[in-house]
């Protein structure tokens, strides 16, 4: 990615369930879009699936082709530089996501995140502060979410700072720990068993 590059992200195991179909029609249908943005699919855990990305990416137009590159798996020591890079971190999933990590990765790295109303998302993507949700399996919606963003510089910024202070907030894994120690202590207290022991 060159420095003013816009990296756009599917991260962890892109396949029908994460659909980067969707966000190839999201792409597809970004036409102002400069020739210096650029879209970055990350493929991950893809080895039995090199037929569906082998069509992926046959069905591709050639001035969209020109635009994304397949980044292969990338490991997470190299993770965080690739969501600082990016302006736009882009998770259109079709599944009920458990949680979503990807998002709040993106997240504490200080990118908003353009998200599907998919499963947990809805609960660490915050629509309009820390991101844009849009419904599943609709590429017009994402691409007006993705370009609204491109073109708002001070809205993307606004989100980014709001993301990263929101993920550094809730979830980190001290936070997580704190919050479940908190209820296993209220769980016991109301079961009469006294204090949970610090």
């Amino acid at each position: 990615m060159t420095a003013n590059a816009t990296c756009f992200g599917a991260r962890r195991g892109v396949g029908p369930p994460r659909h980067p179909s969707t966000m190839r029609g999201g792409a597809s249908r970004l036409p102002k879009v400069p020739d210096r943005r650029r879209f970055g699919l990350e493929e991950g855990a893809i080895r039995r699936m090199q037929a569906y990305m082998s069509r992926l990416k046959s069905q591709l137009t050639a001035d969209i082709s020109a635009k994304v590159a397949f980044r292969g798996t990338i490991g997470h020591p190299d993770l965080a530089e690739h969501y600082y890079d990016a302006d736009i971190f882009a998770f259109p999933s079709l599944c009920d996501e458990g949680f979503g990590i990807p998002p709040v990765e993106a997240m504490a790295a200080g990118t908003p995140v353009v998200a599907t109303h998919s499963g947990g998302v809805v609960e660490t993507v915050k629509d309009g502060e820390t991101g844009v949700l849009v419904p599943k399996n609709d590429a017009s919606a994402l691409a007006r979410a993705l370009l609204e963003l491109l073109e708002n510089d001070t809205a993307r910024e606004t989100m980014g700072r709001a993301a990263r202070k929101r993920a550094l907030d809730y979830f980190t894994w001290d936070r997580v720990a704190e919050g479940m120690y908190g209820r296993y202590r209220a769980l016991c207290n109301a079961a009469g068993s006294g204090p949970a022991p610090r």
